[in-house]
């Protein structure tokens, strides 16, 4: 899958409405869970919890994406009943406590990676010394807004402002950054 695809991808999913994207998460957990509880112990399926885990802290708040991996782990207590015979209260809270951390961890590594590509994009589409948007951002505006002008019919205008000497007038009074390497 190319880059562009994979970015259209993860677009058109952050564009889902939050509660219909919960709810799906919340599904698909189920159907791991009912994949899970059904194949028994032989196939374990612990690591597919992982996938709306990930979905959840890339595309949810962090309230619904710790919901959505507590409910992961609470999913975990019937599989083990039915996988351990003679199970323990202190068997059942450790293999809560190593999954539960497993999924927490997972979460807090995913949400720190979508903090730090929504830093990215912002850098990205901004120039550090004017806060200006890029160029970038700008093809990628035009791009969107004729994609949206074509599907809709409806007629689309470009207005551009050039403005003489700014370059002279940015470096007197903009401010400088010194970069240490």
């Amino acid at each position: 899958m190319s880059t562009i695809s994979q970015l259209n991808m993860f677009r058109f999913i952050e564009s889902i409405d939050k509660k219909l994207l919960y709810i799906l998460l919340i599904s698909l957990e189920l159907l791991i869970f009912w994949g899970d509880y059904v194949t028994g112990p032989l196939a374990p399926f612990t690591h597919f919890y992982l996938v709306p885990i990930i979905a959840a802290g890339l595309f949810l708040d962090k309230r619904l994406a710790y919901i959505v991996t507590i409910l992961a782990t609470a999913l975990g207590i019937p599989v083990f009943q039915q996988a351990v015979v003679d199970y323990t209260p202190l068997l059942l809270w450790f293999n809560l406590f190593s999954d539960g951390s497993i999924f927490f961890t997972v979460l807090a590594l995913t949400i720190h990676l979508k903090k730090l590509l929504n830093k990215l994009e912002a850098q990205a589409n901004n120039d550090f010394l004017t806060n200006a948007s890029s160029r970038r951002f700008f093809t990628e505006a035009c791009n969107i807004e004729l994609a949206r002008s074509f599907r809709d019919k409806n007629p689309t205008s470009l207005v551009f402002i050039d403005l003489d000497n700014f370059k002279q007038l940015n470096d007197s009074l903009g401010t400088t950054k010194v970069m240490i390497c």
